[in-house]
């Protein structure tokens, strides 16, 4: 006999397979055995077979060693006297089969099979019926492997022995016998095609029924399993179907007619039809096209869709299983696999309709289907194939899964498919809206990358529709929708599927433009219009409505006249009137049009002639827009109509079917109406719209109606006026817009400018309250200010906030900006009249309005050519006329005017604004045109003053006959004008003599008597600040705010004015001791109250005003007060802000006084309250102080401080007093901050939000920039002069944010836009706060923190980290020095700094970062300096040891964020990072500060000894483990590219004794570190194995310390076993290949350990572990050799669940578990090779749900449930609880799942409990499981079961010791 020369083979022991084990009933012959055993023949026998046996335990064995061998057991066993009953024969069943090894040569395997042919002839059909499952298991994967040598022999044991046996003894086996032989078939060519072929119909034969009623249907059950299970012998199945099944087609009766299915073919199908339709959906769903091919070619030839397999016989969801996978074959493109897949749905008579590739010869109309039209191969797919084919689109569609492929799948598959044009566009109209419907909603639920991947494929899909089909099915959806039968909620839901489709696809096609959108948006107009339908009152319908017709009408293209019908106007008219009069009757006609005759033109004339649709829908949208507004209540979707009237008008050439004159007297008819309440602005803002559209369209009829239009846009712009409230901010931007565009349609009539000043002159009148006389001043002067802003400014630009009705609306028109200007002179000039009117609250507020104007250059100038201009006549004396009563006449006019513009400039002048003195120094901008003389360079204030001059010079003749009376008031206020221009009037005569405690008393009074009289009020204020600064008029007088604030230059009239960020002027003056005075009791309560007093809000400016002129009186006692005084502002500010806030997000009206304006006059009196508090306390200091500091600091890191100019005192005696004063002014300082903060980290976020309504965004976004630009303002002033004190309570806001020094915060983005906190200013700062807690000896008193804000020097080390990251690069340059000398300071005294030195680790990589990005300096010896003070930083951070314990990274990991309110500072150091966060994020970036290779590799070697390893020799272990540890090492390998400085700890971890107590949240991050380690070592594992010594017994059954040290053995297998679970576990698929023959060769050995051997059998539970493990990590095709033995030691540990098996006590409870677990899994993920030994375990045919009458259990499993039943119902142990779940996958999700689940009380389980409460209902229920996990076809998901082998490797309950 030759053999094949082939490498050597492996060893005995890693060639090793076992036959499995006896079964658990001892069968007739172990019981002859038995007896035998008394007889020495027979003993004699065995002993020689025992001898051969023997042979094979060598330690290595060759090729020949093996033949040699077998030869040798062979003559054994052919020893005479031979006997029946074979010896020994577990053993021989083991040894052949691992002669039967793949890796051994041909020539092993046919000695191996002799020896199996002279067994199975000795013992005879009874001996190998009862010994089958001994023997076949190792037999049956030959020949998958064999050569042509070996399938003659192994084919004849199978047909000469096996299949010889009874049916009985066969049908267990029957899948395995099928698996076994499929191998033998897949080849049609193969020269034992047809022996193989012969072999299985002999079985089918053998299994059938002997009665023949059933014939072989348990043959083609099994035969399905098999293919569904075994995608590899899936070839062999595709043969033997092709071969053999018969016809599943309908068989035709001797009438003609069809009648079920034949007989040969009925068993296919009994008693499970499903089995044979999921057999053909795994075939379709191959990977190998040609098997889907094949299979393809079976369902033509013998399951086509008539068969009433699938009509009448499977279920629907096995029926659309079958058609989704026959579909899925689509997106391979493959022209065979279509054109299969199209004669299977076509029916057989197909080809007759098919040319070229089964591509249609003509195409079919898709709605218009006519019966008689259609080819027999369209009627046959209607009938059999459609609804199927429905059904699994839906399938696809309800798919759970949320990834994006697999949602955009049916969209690939429905586009496929319309390549057929018979199935595609029969298909289309049933699959198209539900489609459109799930891609709707999973819009909602995933992210816009998933969602814009999903909608690609379905654009596809779209654009492959035709046109027609797609408008068919969205007419008849907005149809129904409208439909009042439908039911409630599918209205809104169909509306938002058509909105969700035009707004998400292409609709531009031409048949699209012309005609399809023209006809939806006329159906949606008609159903609109029509009155009768109650779903027209529902609002959020009709919206929806008009949000499709705004999409469909922005599609509409334009239409000349040449495209327009040649029927006149009146055609569209009468069309148009029967749309309206009768909707229902024209929306069915469209219906029609699309139901009956496909929207096909040529097949029937559109509803709508095509040339007059775009004029259709002007009518029709004309008359909707009318009907709305002669409703009582006029819809929110105003604005959107008439968008869309406006864009149709835009697109049709001739309008003049419109109806504009019913449309305006529409429009007229509801502005008349509702002139006494107020118009919705979106109404306004499209009334606006349709008016410029009319006017624009047609000049002619606008002039004709020019009284009409006229009185409609005079009733527009009083609407639209009352929007400039400022109680309505949210309208003002947009109101005023549309007032210029009214404006801008009547410039010739100047009616924006009649109707101001009407409305303002009336207002004026005696009768008319003085409240709405400030309102109308108000509203005014938001229109001023939007319009003085927007001069010079691109549309564009004022744009951006716009919706698109807005923009229409602009694109009408060309704005004149000089004209505006020219419009607001006269209506100026009345309001200001109010300065001189005795109401106070309009002169307050025009007061108020006037100074925060930065254009008053405007006014002064207008009002300066006016007071010139009528100067004319009287100061030239030469003027004369005859007619002397006239002339009279016009000088008493021309005195008049001119006082009259005198006072106005004089009560101009009295508003005292910084704009106004820097407009005065202006240079007019026009020609003053008068006789007053000008010359060049003359400013504004030169001009009045002149002609102030030349009034007082100027005395009436006699001849002028003037009255005094008109020329005295004259003279007087010009020289009051005059005055007011050079001097400040005399206090003393002003004065009003008046005991100043009386108007106090008075002032409280008035407070508290709840009237709060604003008049009283203002008049008293006004009385006492002259009372008190004539009473003390020795203290300093107030400083003068110009010391301070605005500078007036050419920039502040431009509108760009800011204040200085300086320091704020101090005055150093000291008072002597006869000027201090005594602040009255009453006034600084009266203050407090009379700011904080609501009902006093009209006057709060007064009040500010009033506390900036008094409190200087009484500086020295500010301090006493102060306090109190910032906290009421706070309150208030506070108060204000969340009113606006609320009014802008919501829209609401405000009820109190604007907000807008009280917050600006708040925050301007906190601020000059603090400016005057820090100036007095700085004066105190300074005053104290024995030495004066000078501004030059010496040169050190602390030279470089700006935080302020504090000194130190002198003396003890003062310290006390200036330390208090200190204090309260700070804490004042830290009040303001916040409160900025709050309202400036709103602002700059409020554009953002999506709750702003889209018509008020530019009112928002104005309002919110304001309020941002003043409170930067504010904060930039505090920071300037206490830089300190005013960063600490932002790093305390940043800190209880629990912000990452990587995550964007607010507080870092103030900082960073702050003028006065530039870096080089606020890194020393940052530095002061740190040493001020760490270490504040050092720090000069000066420099050090107030302390009062609760931080840590850990925080602030935080925030510096943050902060650095935050800036520029070109920054580094100005902090360099500094940053360096602190460092330097720092390493100087480690110690005291320790809780900041890990954040310093990373500010200084982020140091490097920034100066690589630079070129300032010497940059190698900055890199140099870098890197040498970061090692010893580093070196520094180890020796202090930060961190208390290395627990704390663990710690860390395990807390949750800190979120809640910092009342403890231990709570926020909690959640603090720690030195292990630090150097995560410090080492993939370590090479960025450490070039040199050595010292890079010095510092990673530092951080794994001082860091790693200490966690690791702690005696907390593994208590220290955290994620971030594991880190580390990943990124020092990342880092370094070398394991070396890591290597050791790794090791030393690898090997740690309480390495498996790890919680298995860490031991998941450990894998990665364990994978990069063993990258380096591929002998890891061997290594590991060869540590667990061989089972051994000599030396340890008796003596002293015989159990501790089996103990100490035990656990040390243990340990090395998980560890070698655990890299395998840890590494990728397959990296153990190599080694398979060392685990193999080690599983034998320790499968012969038995409770006294050292080891013991204790480790058998891991070692089912590292098997599972193997299983999880290779890949099947090298799992040949073991299975047997596998299949051996798991049928030996579960049947030790039996009290009465020899091997009880072998098996301990965690092994028995473990083995159940190892089970579990493998009928879980079903491996080719263990398929040929499950039924060994369980039931894997169709007898696990169908049992036989007959049936008794063969299998393990099932036999063992049996068993234990009987047991617990004759014991009647109590009740169980069952650990299963019935169903076979998670949810219906399609995923496998085990079926054992163990409580986490298993621990404490004894044997018995374990079997009676876990494992007995686990047995009863696994055959019907895995048949279950089968049918269902679920994917496994091997993560869960590595997740599950991962808890158990590291659940140390189960270690010996």
């Amino acid at each position: 006999m030759s053999h094949d020369t082939r490498p050597l083979s492996p060893s005995t022991a890693s060639a090793g397979r076992q036959s499995p084990a006896a079964s658990l009933k001892p069968p007739r012959r172990q019981i002859e055995d038995e007896s035998k055993k008394q007889d020495k023949p027979y003993r004699r026998y065995a002993a020689g077979i025992e001898r051969a046996l023997a042979l094979f335990d060598a330690a290595r064995l060759e090729w020949p060693d093996y033949i040699s061998f077998l030869g040798r057991l062979l003559k054994a066993i052919q020893a005479p006297p031979t006997f029946i009953s074979l010896p020994h024969r577990t053993a021989i069943a083991s040894r052949l089969a691992q002669c039967l090894n793949p890796n051994l040569p041909s020539g092993v395997h046919q000695k191996a099979l002799e020896v199996y042919d002279h067994i199975f002839g000795l013992i005879g059909r009874d001996g190998l019926s009862e010994d089958l499952r001994v023997y076949l298991p190792g037999l049956s994967p030959v020949l998958s492997f064999a050569s042509l040598a070996v399938r003659p022999a192994f084919l004849g044991i199978i047909g000469h022995h096996v299949l010889t046996l009874e049916a009985a003894a066969l049908r267990p086996a029957v899948k395995a016998l099928i698996l076994c032989l499929l191998p033998g078939i897949e080849e049609v060519s193969n020269e034992d095609f047809d022996k193989t072929l012969s072999l299985l119909d002999k079985l089918r034969e053998k299994t059938s029924d002997e009665t023949g009623e059933l014939g072989d249907q348990y043959f083609w059950q099994c035969l399905f399993l098999a293919a569904i299970s075994s995608p590899q012998k899936r070839q062999g199945a595709l043969t033997l179907l092709t071969q053999r099944l018969p016809m599943l087609t309908p068989e035709l009766t001797t009438e003609g007619s069809y009648n079920g299915l034949s007989y040969q073919a009925d068993p296919v199908v009994t008693p499970e039809p499903g089995l044979l339709l999921r057999c053909f959906s795994c075939g379709l769903e191959d990977d190998q096209i040609l098997l889907q091919r094949g299979f393809l070619d079976l369902l033509l030839t013998n399951l086509p869709l008539n068969s009433p397999v699938l009509t009448d016989m499977a279920e629907d969801r096995d029926r659309t299983r079958l058609v989704t996978a026959a579909i899925s074959v689509v997106l391979r493109r493959d022209m065979s696999l279509n054109r299969r897949l199209w004669s299977w749905f076509l029916g057989p008579d197909s080809a007759e309709d098919v040319v070229d590739e089964g591509q249609s010869k003509s195409p079919l109309t898709p709605l218009a289907s006519n019966a008689g039209t259609e080819s027999q191969s369209l009627r046959y797919f209607k009938s059999h194939g459609l609804s199927a084919l429905v059904s699994s689109i839906f399938s696809l569609l309800d798919t759970p899964s949320e990834l994006a492929t697999a949602k955009a799948k049916p969209y690939r598959v429905c586009l496929s498919l319309m390549d057929r044009t018979e199935i595609g566009h029969t298909l289309v109209p049933h699959v198209f809206l539900p489609a459109m419907n799930k891609l709707s909603r999973y819009q909602t639920s995933s992210s816009k990358d998933e969602f814009n991947e999903v909608l690609r494929s379905a654009n596809s899909f779209f654009d492959g529709v035709e046109s027609r089909i797609i408008w068919g099915l969205l007419t008849g959806t907005i149809a129904a929708a409208f439909q009042e039968t439908a039911q409630s909620g599918n209205h809104e839901g169909s509306l938002k599927l058509v909105l969700f489709i035009v707004s998400h696809f292409n609709l531009r096609e031409e048949e699209m433009l012309t005609l399809h959108i023209p006809l939806a948006s006329v159906l949606l107009l008609s159903t609109l219009s029509d009155t009768d339908n109650s779903l027209n009152r529902h609002p959020e319908v009709v919206e929806l409505a008009v949000q499709i017709l705004d999409k469909l009408s922005s599609l509409l293209p334009e239409h000349s006249k040449a495209e327009e019908s040649n029927n006149g106007e009146s055609d569209v008219t009468e069309l148009a009137s029967a749309a309206v009069r009768n909707p229902n009757k024209f929306v069915r006609s469209i219906l029609s049009f699309y139901q009956d005759h496909g929207g096909d033109i040529s097949l029937s004339p559109s509803p709508v002639p095509h040339g007059h649709l775009n004029k259709m829908l002007v009518v029709l949208s004309a008359q909707i827009l009318s009907r709305s507004l002669e409703s009582s209540n006029v819809p929110s979707t105003m604005l959107t109509q008439c968008s869309i009237l406006a864009t149709l008008c835009s697109k049709t050439p001739d309008i003049e079917v419109l109806g504009k004159t019913t449309l305006l007297q529409v429009i007229q008819s509801f502005t008349a109406s509702s002139s006494k309440t107020r118009i919705n602005f979106s109404t306004l803002q499209a009334l606006t719209l349709v008016m410029a559209q009319i006017l624009a369209s047609d000049p002619p009829f606008a002039r004709s109606r020019a009284t009409e239009i006229s009185l409609i846009a005079s009733t527009l712009v009083d609407h639209l006026y009352e929007y400039l409230s400022p109680r309505l901010p949210s309208y003002n931007v947009e109101a005023s817009r549309c007032l210029w565009q009214i404006d801008a349609l009547f410039s010739e009539d100047q009616l924006l400018e009649s109707c101001l000043t009407r409305s303002i002159a009336s207002e004026a009148s005696a009768t008319t309250n003085h409240v709405d006389r400030v309102e109308h001043a108000r509203r005014f002067a938001i229109l001023w200010t939007h319009t003085m802003q927007n001069l010079g400014q691109s549309s564009k630009r004022n744009s951006v906030w716009s919706s698109r009705a807005s923009i229409a609306v602009q694109s009408l028109f060309t704005y004149d900006h000089g004209a505006r200007q020219v419009c607001l002179h006269r209506p100026l000039l009345l309001l200001l009249d109010g300065l001189q009117e005795g109401a106070p609250e309009l002169k307050h507020f025009l007061t108020n309005w006037i100074r925060s104007l930065s254009n008053l250059n405007d006014i002064l100038e207008l009002l300066t050519i006016r007071l010139c201009s009528s100067m004319g006549p009287f100061v030239d004396p030469a003027v004369k006329d005859s007619e002397e009563s006239k002339l009279q006449i016009s000088y008493t006019n021309r005195y008049r005017q001119c006082s009259y513009y005198a006072q106005q400039l004089s009560n101009l002048l009295q508003v005292d604004s910084d704009y106004l003195w820097a407009a005065l120094h202006e240079e007019p901008q026009m020609a003053v045109g008068v006789d007053v003389e000008v010359n060049a360079g003359n400013t504004i204030q030169d001009i009045i003053a002149r002609a102030c001059l030349q009034i007082i010079q100027h005395h009436p003749d006699a001849s002028q006959q003037i009255d005094v009376t008109d020329a005295t008031p004259l003279q007087l206020r010009a020289a009051a004008l005059l005055d007011q221009l050079v001097a400040s009037p005399d206090p003393s005569t002003l004065l009003s003599l008046a005991p100043e405690e009386t108007l106090l008393g008075a002032i409280q009074n008035n407070l508290k008597s709840g009237r709060a009289d604003s008049h009283v009020q203002i008049a008293l204020i006004n009385t006492l600040v002259p009372v008190l600064k004539l009473k003390y008029s020795a203290v300093s007088a107030t400083p003068q705010r110009d010391g301070h604030s605005r500078q007036p230059s050419r920039e502040v009239a431009n509108g760009s004015l800011h204040r200085s960020t300086q320091p704020l002027p101090l005055n150093l003056a000291k008072p002597s001791a006869n000027t201090r005075t005594h602040v009255p009791n009453q006034l600084m309560p009266c203050l407090q109250d009379g700011i904080g007093t609501v009902s006093s809000y009209a006057v709060l400016s007064r009040w500010i005003t009033f506390l900036h002129e008094v409190v200087p009186l009484f500086a020295e006692t500010i301090f006493q007060s102060l306090i109190p005084f910032v906290e009421t502002f706070c309150a208030n500010i506070e108060t204000r802000f969340e009113e606006l806030r609320e009014a802008l997000e919501s829209g609401s009206q405000i009820e109190s006084l604007t907000p807008e304006a009280s917050l600006d006059i708040l925050l301007t009196g906190l601020e000059d309250l603090l400016t005057l508090a820090h100036q007095r306390l700085t004066h105190e200091e300074l005053s104290s102080s024995t030495v004066a500091k000078t501004p030059d600091q010496p040169q050190s890191f602390f030279g470089n401080m700006v935080s302020g100019v504090l000194t130190s005192e002198a003396t003890k005696g003062g310290r006390s007093v200036t330390a208090n004063s200190r204090l309260a002014v700070v804490l004042c300082f830290q009040d303001a901050v916040r409160t900025c903060y709050s309202m400036w980290t709103w602002s700059s976020q409020i554009q953002d939000s999506k709750k702003l309504n889209i018509n008020s965004l530019a009112s928002v976004a104005f309002s919110s920039s304001r309020l941002r630009n003043k409170t930067r303002r504010l904060l930039d002033r505090l920071f300037a002069v206490e830089i300190l004190e005013s960063v600490e309570p932002l790093i305390y806001t940043w800190a209880s944010q629990n912000h990452t020094t990587r995550s964007a915060s607010p507080v870092v983005n103030l900082v960073n836009v702050l003028d006065a906190s530039k870096p080089r200013l606020l890194m020393p700062a940052l530095f002061n706060a740190i040493y001020s807690r760490t270490n504040p000896t050092a720090l000069d008193p000066t420099r050090i923190s107030s302390l009062t804000v609760d931080l840590t020097g850990k925080e602030l080390g935080l925030f510096l980290v943050a902060y650095s990251r935050s800036l520029d690069a070109d920054a580094m340059e100005e902090i360099w020095t500094d940053c360096m000398i602190f460092l330097k300071d720092v390493l100087s005294n480690p110690p005291v700094q320790a809780q900041i030195l890990p954040s310093l680790l990373e500010f200084m990589v982020i140091l490097a970062e920034k100066v690589d990005n630079t070129n300032f300096g010497e940059q190698r010896r900055l890199r140099k300096e870098l890197s040498e003070t970061f090692a010893r930083l580093l070196t520094a951070t180890f020796a202090t040891r930060a961190l208390s314990t290395p627990s704390d990274a663990a710690r860390q990991d395990q807390q949750a964020p800190y979120t809640g309110s910092k009342s403890k500072v231990s709570e926020r150091n909690a959640s603090g990072q720690n030195l292990v966060m630090v150097l995560k994020n410090v080492l993939p970036r370590l090479a960025t500060i450490l070039p040199d290779n050595d010292r890079l590799m010095s510092a990673s070697s530092a951080i794994s000894s001082n860091v790693m390893s200490p966690v690791i020799h702690a005696k907390t272990f593994p208590e220290d483990l955290s994620a971030s540890f594991f880190s580390l090492f990943l990124s020092i390998q990342k880092v370094t590219s070398n394991p070396k400085p890591w290597r050791k700890e790794i090791m030393e971890l690898f090997n740690h004794s309480k390495l498996f107590s790890c919680p298995v949240p860490v031991a998941a991050q450990m894998l990665p570190v364990i994978r990069q380690w063993t990258l380096n070592d591929k002998d890891r594992l061997v290594e590991v194995l060869g540590r667990v010594s061989a089972p051994t017994s000599a030396g340890i059954m008796f003596g002293v310390g015989a159990s501790a040290a089996r103990q100490e053995a035990d656990r040390k297998a243990q340990l090395n076993l998980r560890r070698a679970a655990l890299l395998l576990l840890a590494n990728e698929v397959d990296t153990a290949v190599p080694h398979l023959s060392s685990i193999e060769e080690k599983f034998g050995e320790l499968t012969s350990t038995t409770p006294a051997s050292s080891p013991s059998s204790s480790t058998r539970a891991e070692l089912f572990m590292l098997v599972r493990a193997v299983i999880l990590h290779t890949s099947t095709v090298h799992l040949t050799s073991l299975w047997p033995s596998i299949s051996t030691e798991l049928q030996n540990a579960i049947g030790s669940a039996l009290p009465s098996s020899s091997k009880y006590d072998t098996y301990n409870t965690p092994s028995l578990l473990e083995a159940c677990k190892l089970l579990d899994l493998l009928l879980l993920l079903a491996p080719e090779g263990f398929q040929l030994h499950e039924w060994l375990f369980i039931t894997d045919t169709i007898d696990a749900v169908y049992r036989p009458g007959t049936w008794e259990p063969v299998s393990l499993i099932d036999d063992l449930a049996e068993e234990l039943g009987t047991a617990t119902v004759l014991q009647s142990p109590g009740p169980t609880t069952p650990m299963v779940e019935p169903s076979a996958s998670e949810g219906g999700t399609g995923i496998k799942r085990a079926l054992l689940k163990v409580p986490e009380t298993v621990a404490n389980m004894s044997k018995e409990d374990l079997v009676a409460t876990i494992l007995r209902p686990w047995f009863t229920q696994l055959s019907m499981h895995a048949f279950e996990s089968t049918y269902q076809m679920g994917s496994v998901n091997v993560d869960n079961a590595k997740q599950a082998l991962l808890k158990d490797l590291f659940d140390d309950t189960l270690l010996m010791g």
